[in-house]
């Protein structure tokens, strides 16, 4: 009886631990979204700053970035911000959280590029450690993202770049 337990909770154990380490987030972008946003972002950051949606969402960032994504994934925008929102091909509920994820995700372009242009370069102890800091930040962002939201991420990289970069 007691192998019949223990192996019960092993397997509970080893399932948890599973889908703990293996756990993707859901996707929450779409193409629709990526080309409406980059073809009208600035009625966009007109429309939401109208609204002063940035103070809602900067008081939401911590130095965590998965209690940042945990944060801003419960907030729900006002019924206008949502408008806003669906106006833009965003989810009237989720649209916050699709904005962190396109903000964090061109963050995530941008570090794993850069870490690309040093590669095979000759770096200082200091240069290296920086870069082992670097790749567990870009680690920590890309567990937070859903892979097919990343590659669109990466296929609209360069624009979505320009955009948050004149942010």
């Amino acid at each position: 009886m007691k192998k019949i337990f223990l192996t019960f909770v092993l397997f509970f154990v080893s399932v948890f631990c599973f889908a703990q380490n293996f756990f993707e987030p859901e996707q929450v972008l779409s193409e629709d979204l990526a080309k409406n946003f980059t073809a009208h972002y600035k009625e966009f950051f007109a429309e939401l700053q109208s609204q002063s949606i940035g103070t809602t969402i900067s008081a939401m960032i911590t130095h965590n970035v998965r209690e940042t994504f945990d944060a801003v994934r419960k907030l729900k925008p006002s019924k206008k911000v949502g408008r806003i929102f669906e106006k833009y091909s965003f989810d009237k509920d989720k649209g916050l959280y699709q904005f962190l994820v396109l903000q964090y995700g061109i963050v995530a372009y941008t570090i794993e590029e850069a870490l690309l242009e040093i590669q095979g370069t000759t770096r200082s102890e200091k240069q290296k450690e920086n870069d082992r800091q670097t790749v567990a930040l870009l680690s920590e962002i890309k567990a937070q993202i859903n892979s097919k939201d990343y590659e669109l991420i990466k296929k609209y990289g360069k624009d979505l770049y320009a955009i948050f970069n004149a942010m």
